[in-house]
Formats: C-alpha cells, structure tokens, sequence
C-alpha cells in the first residue's frame, strides 16, 4: 500500500469513527434536559445527543400554563431567521420512548419538538409515545420543518390543527429535501391543506420502507402517507393502512397529489377514501408524475364532483405496472373509473389492472378509466361497471387524442345511454382489444364492444350478451359518428345480435379459429394468441403476466424443498399429479388465460372441453364468482371461495 493510499484509508477510518477526540454525546435522561437543547448555553443546537432511557413527558401537559413542551430552535418561513436557529446536530433515542408529551399552542405555527432540522440534522431510533400536539400550522411529531436525515422514528399519538391547518403530519410537517427511512406513525392526523400521516408536503424529499396506519382528515390534499409532494419528491417502499377524508377534494390513500416529477414506487394502501367534492383516488388523489410497480386495495367514494379512481382521481403523469382492487363509487359527478376516473392528454397508463365494481350516475364511467386523453396499453379491468351516459367496461370516454392498445375488459356493464362491453363512446383509437362482459341498456348506443364510434376501431372483437329496450343495438358498435372499423368481429351467438355499425359478425366456431383473424391481419406472433378450436383469441401479454406470478411462488406444492410445514417428507402432503390445483380448470397443471376463457365461455352457455371443470368453488353453479375466482388466482390476488 502506498503512503497515500494509507493516508487516505486512515482519514476514512477516522471520519468514520466521529473523528480524533471526538466529544461523547450528551446524555438525555428526561424532558428536561431535553427541552434545554437550544435553550441552555450547554445544550447547543449543533452539539450530540443520546436517549439514556424511557422518559416520561406527561408533566408537559401541565407547563408554560398548558402551552406543554416549547418547539426546539425556531423556523421563519421568511428566512430572516439565521441557520444556527436549526438544529444541526445528532439526536439518538438509544431504542427508546417519549411518552405522554404535549403541544398545545393552536394560535402558533411550527410546532413539534424540533420547530427546524437543518441538513446536517439527524433524529434516529426514537419513538413518541401517546404525544398530543396541536398548533395553527406546520405541525408534527417531530419537525416542523426538516432537511437532514430521519430513521428508525416513530409516533403513536394524535397530531392537530384545529383552524387553518396547513402541512400537518404525524412525523414530519414539511420535508424540505431530508431523508426519511424506516419511521413509522400509528396515530391520527387532521389538518386542513397539506396533510399526512407521515409527513404533510414532502419537497425533494426521498421517504422509504415508512408506514402511517391513522386515519387522516382535512380539506384538500389529504393523504394516509404524504399529503402533497412536488419538486422531484420519492416515496419508495412504503405503504398507508388508515381512511382518509377529504371535505373538498384530492384524497389519496397514499398521497393527495403527486407532481412535478415525484415518484411513487413500490407502494400501496389499504384505507378507504372519501373526497366531498371530487379527485379521490385509493393510492393518489391526483398524479402529475410517475408512480409505478404500486397498488391500492381500499374503497373510494366522491359525495360529488367526480374525477374517482380506484387507484388516482386523476393522472396527467405515468403509471406503470400497478392496480387497484377496491370499489368506486361517484354519488354525482363525472369521470370514474376502476383505476382512474382520468387520464390526461399525453399521459401514460401501462401494464395495469383494477378489478373492483364501479358504479358513477353521471358522465363517463369505466371499469379502469372515466375518460381518457393518453395512451393506454396492455391494461384490463372485471370489475362490473354501472353508470348513466357514456359507460364502458375498460374506459367511459375514449376521446380525440386517446389510444387504447392489448387492452380486454370482462365486467358486466349497465347504463342508460352509450354502454360498450370496452368503451361508452370513443372519439380516439382502440386497437388489438376485446370485450367479453354482459352489457345492458337502457335508452340507446348499446354494444359489445363500443356504443358510439367517431374514431378508429382495429383488430378488435366482442362476445358478451348485449341486451336494451332502447335503439341502436349492436354485437360490435352501436352508433356510428363517421368512425373505421377494421379487422374486427362480433360473436353473433354470444351477443345475440346479428347486426353492427361496422365490422364482420361470425358464429361461435369461426371465432375460435386463427386463420380467420390471421388472415384480417391479426399479428398471432408477438401481440394475439388462441387455443384453436376451443377459445377466443386472447392478448400475449397476459398469458406472459400469467407466467410471471407462477414464477413468483403464487402456485401452491413442495416440489423445491420435499417438506411439509412441520419439516416432514412429502410423501403424505407433498402435491402430486392427481391433486387438483385451485382455477386449473382445463387439469394442465397451470391456471392461466385459458382457464379463464373456458369459465367465461361456460357462463355464456358456450362450448368447452369434455374435460374442464369451470364450477371453481363447487357451488354447483358457474357465474361471475367462479370467472373472479380464476382470474385472482392468476393475478395472485387474495380469494374468497364464498
């Protein structure tokens, strides 16, 4: 090793270790001493600190004449207080807990126990316990305002604002650009903007592997993680598990809005949400960004207003590889959809799904989109969608700039004027696509795959029941408004309709045969598949998707280990070739697209194989159950045989 190579190890080895002569931290053993950082010549706000032991801080209830606890440093948001004023040292809580502390100044903002974290702050391996804090604005658990680094911190108590509540969080009121990893919050959180159950805004903050289980309530951006974040925000890993309420708009079981290049990655939410008045979404209330790989399992309801998805109210950004699973309900108001009630123009949605029932009583409503303005690909919904005008099983309104590309839909649809097996009325492009659910309406525009078509319509076919007392019936498209239809087919058995605004209708057995699209032009080789003879043609991707989940320890059996759960051979438990394998419908040992088309098909009263079995739950009957039950398997989604 040469002397430099030496010098720089050592240096490393002695940064690393605090530095020659590094002072000890000082010691914290009650609230006492802790309230003295900042305030006492001795206590300095850049200096070290460690938590000794449990503290208990209910006697704060009582100081300052109920005022509690006093914020350490101070914060103008005006920037005429100095940085000394931040607190810029370490504090390590050693593992241990504040309990009972209390703040209690609701005419004052900036109130936690840090009132500034600078950037060179860090809080680590601390838990507030049972705390009750209240103030005006920009407050928290922890930091009102904070920029270093957070980890391993956690809050049990309530956090409040009781009059113009702007950035309040459980943990943290304002992420400027700190890092936060590994906190978590259990406890309650109102405010009136900005609020969260970890942090209220979070601004070029990075937040990972954190949690808020509270329930979280306000006027507008309101989320059971982060209210807001903007700026190049990320949250990654992470999750919310508590409701979240809204009286205006933008509630999101994870965050109220996300923009300005944030990123959601990796995360999801299980609350239900509830926006008074519109853009309320079971992950975002509204996207402006990217969230990918991320899902949401929690109800969403609009009292009115509209703009209600399963996954954002509303998407203007990029969401990728993601789902929701909760119902979505609209009471009025328009824009509604499974996965978002919109997708703006030039927006991305790909590789998604939502599989909840979607029930709206206005415009535009869809088992994955409300209207959409972007580009959709390789995306599905099942869900049951029930609406007034313009309602679709994949998308409501599918307008001028919209494309719609590998997408399939299998949930029923009712509405009263412009019902589409896919889409309710579609002004843009829809492509390689089919529709299979059962279509009820009532007035007029009722249709297998489109109710009213102004724009293109390209390899696409539809096989579901299509029934209305109203005009304009069609297996294919109901009205046309000077729309193309090409390559595209109707099953004139399984919808019962012999006519159509364009495209070809075919019988039951020609429909399962691969020349007949190979030969409209049908790509059999990288986009379309079928089981010749015995299913319809079904999208590529899925059967991928399909594989991907068996890959991923979806499937049940031993055959890796040779053991049961008690470490025994698997001669008595181990899964052999005669074991039945829940969804495996046709008995090749797999559950995947064919099995679903072959229920699907048995629903409709359709041929399938002498040997498939498609009553999954042995109810002796096969209905939508039996269809969801297959579909949950092969998405690895939890299953309810009842």
């Amino acid at each position: 090793m040469t002397t430099a190579h030496r010098f720089f190890t050592v240096t490393a080895l002695i940064l690393a270790c605090g530095g020659l002569g590094a002072e000890e931290p000082i010691p914290i053993s009650s609230i006492e001493e802790l309230q003295r950082i900042g305030n006492d010549a001795d206590y300095p706000l850049d200096a070290d600190y460690i938590v000794t032991q449990d503290i208990d801080a209910s006697e704060t209830a009582e100081w300052n004449d109920g005022e509690g606890f006093q914020p350490l440093g101070a914060y103008d948001p005006q920037g005429k207080l100095p940085e000394d004023r931040a607190f810029r040292g370490t504090l390590d809580g050693g593992d241990h807990a504040i309990a009972g502390l209390t703040i209690n100044r609701p005419q004052m903002a900036f109130n936690a126990i840090f009132a500034w974290v600078g950037e060179e702050g860090v809080i680590r391996n601390l838990t507030l316990e049972d705390n009750n804090i209240t103030a005006r604005a920009y407050v928290a658990g922890f930091a009102a305002v904070f920029e270093g680094r957070m980890e391993g911190c956690r809050t049990t108590g309530s956090v409040t604002s009781p009059q113009d509540g702007e950035r309040v969080g459980g943990l943290v009121a304002v992420n400027e650009g700190g890092v936060i990893s590994e906190s978590h919050t259990t406890g309650p959180v109102a405010g009136e903007n900005a609020v969260g159950g970890l942090i209220g805004l979070n601004v070029g903050g990075e937040i990972s592997d954190c949690s808020a289980a509270g329930a979280v309530s306000g006027r507008s951006g309101i989320g059971g993680l982060v209210g807001q974040q903007r700026l190049g925000a990320l949250i990654r890993d992470s999750f919310a598990s508590g409701d979240v309420q809204a009286s205006a708009y933008l509630a999101g079981g994870l965050v109220g809005s996300s923009r300005e290049d944030s990123v959601i990655e990796n995360a999801y939410a299980e609350g239900d949400v509830m926006a008074g008045e519109g853009s309320a979404g079971g992950l975002a209330g509204g996207n402006g960004s990217e969230i990918t790989s991320s899902f949401a399992t929690g109800a969403v309801r609009v009292i009115s207003g509209g703009a209600a998805g399963g996954l954002a109210g509303g998407n203007s950004g990029e969401i990728t590889d993601s789902h929701a699973t909760g119902n979505v309900t609209a009471e009025e108001g328009d824009n509604v959809g499974g996965l978002l009630g919109g997708n703006g123009r030039d927006a991305l949605v790909s590789g998604c799904y939502a599989t909840g029932d979607v029930f709206g009583t206005a415009f535009n409503t869809g088992g994955l989109i409300g209207t959409n303005q972007g580009a959709v690909a390789q995306c599905h919904a099942s869900g049951a969608v029930e609406g007034g005008l313009v309602v679709g099983g994949l998308v409501g309104d599918n307008m001028q700039d919209g494309s719609i590309a590998e997408c399939f839909a299998t949930g029923d649809v009712t509405g009263t004027h412009g019902s589409g097996g896919l889409v309710g009325l579609n002004r843009g492009a829809v492509s390689d696509s089919y529709a299979l659910g059962a279509v009820e309406g009532e007035v007029e525009a009722t249709a297998g795959l489109v109710a009213g078509n102004g724009g293109t319509i390209t390899r696409t076919y539809a096989a579901g029941p299509v029934t209305s007392e109203g005009v304009d019936l069609g297996g294919l498209v109901g009205q046309d408004a000077n729309g193309t239809v090409e390559a595209s087919f109707w099953d004139i058995d399984a919808t019962g309709q012999s006519e159509s605004e364009g495209g070809e209708g075919l019988g039951g057995e020609a429909m399962r045969r691969q020349a007949v699209f190979a030969e409209a032009g049908w790509d059999f080789d990288a986009i379309w598949a079928i089981d010749e003879g015995e299913t319809y043609p079904y999208l590529a991707f899925a059967a991928e998707v399909e594989d991907d989940n068996g890959e991923d320890g979806h499937e049940d059996g031993d055959e890796d280990n040779g053991e049961d759960e008690n470490g025994n051979g698997d001669e008595d438990n181990g899964e052999d070739e005669d074991e039945a394998v829940l969804g495996d419908v046709n008995g090749n040992g797999e559950v995947d697209a064919r099995d679903i088309q072959i229920v699907i098909n048995a629903v409709l009263g359709l041929p399938i194989p002498e040997h498939a079995e498609p009553d999954v739950n042995n109810d002796n009957e096969v209905d939508a159950r039996d269809i969801q039950i297959v579909i949950n398997v092969v998405l690895g989604v939890p299953i309810s045989l009842e």
